[in-house]
């Protein structure tokens, strides 16, 4: 039983940002924020740290994304 990286069956297609979101907060989740790396978020996404860095700059900037996310779909 299939599914992807965020728990849907595939319906809808993961972006590259949203892919590194999903993939940042379970490392910051098993390892915590400090201990986790833009290069280890890259390697578990099989890209390079230069593919992570056009869509993020640092690890702040997942980490307001993901609050971005998440507040949004509170709000609807």
């Amino acid at each position: 039983m299939g599914g992807t990286m965020d728990g849907t069956n595939g319906n809808v297609a993961e972006t590259p940002a949203s892919a590194s979101r999903t993939w940042a907060l379970e490392l910051f989740a098993e390892q915590g924020y400090e201990k986790t790396s833009l290069r280890e978020i890259a390697e578990h996404l099989d890209v390079t740290k230069a593919a992570l860095y056009y869509h993020f700059k640092t690890k702040e900037e997942i980490l307001v994304s993901i609050f971005e996310d998440l507040t949004s779909r509170s709000k609807t």
